[in-house]
């Protein structure tokens, strides 16, 4: 986003500002004054500055404004007693989810949320339990024929 001397044009802090609160890169394009909005709009979203510039700024707006909003929220709808009692328990599991993983039907964490351990733990059990499955399984008798009838050829 910057020009040559490292700081943006005031075009780009404008788009940079209206393309935070809309999303719509176009819109802000237009906001900010650009003769065509379409283009300049394409233009800006493909420069790695103003890309970055923007979802610094939208990520701390998110963690800012929003987030702290969002707890409020759940907050209220879990101790509202006139709330349905189904709403206030899925407002508990989105904070519950949110606090210590998914839930036991979701199956654990993300791997990308998981530590090394974690992940060597989980790759541990999923070979112990491809092992248990994979066991060889042959139905015989001990005529030396296999249950269809037909001869055994291992016996």
């Amino acid at each position: 986003m910057p020009k040559k001397n490292g700081y943006p044009t005031q075009q780009e802090a404008a788009f940079t500002n209206a393309m935070v609160s809309s999303g719509d890169a176009t819109y802000a394009a237009a906001k900010a004054g650009y003769s065509s909005p379409s283009k300049r709009a394409h233009q800006l979203m493909n420069n790695p500055a103003v890309v970055d510039e923007v979802r610094r700024r939208q990520a701390q707006r998110i963690e800012n404004d929003l987030l702290p909003l969002a707890v409020d929220t759940l907050r209220t709808v879990m101790a509202d007693p006139k709330q349905p009692g189904s709403t206030r328990v899925q407002a508990a599991k989105v904070v519950l989810t949110q606090v210590y993983g998914r839930t036991a039907e979701g199956g654990g964490k993300e791997p990308h949320e998981m530590s090394a351990g974690e992940l060597q733990a989980l790759v541990d059990q999923a070979r112990r339990e491809l092992a248990e499955r994979s066991t060889l399984v042959i139905d015989h008798d001990d005529s030396g024929e296999s249950a269809q009838g037909a001869p055994n050829p291992f016996a």
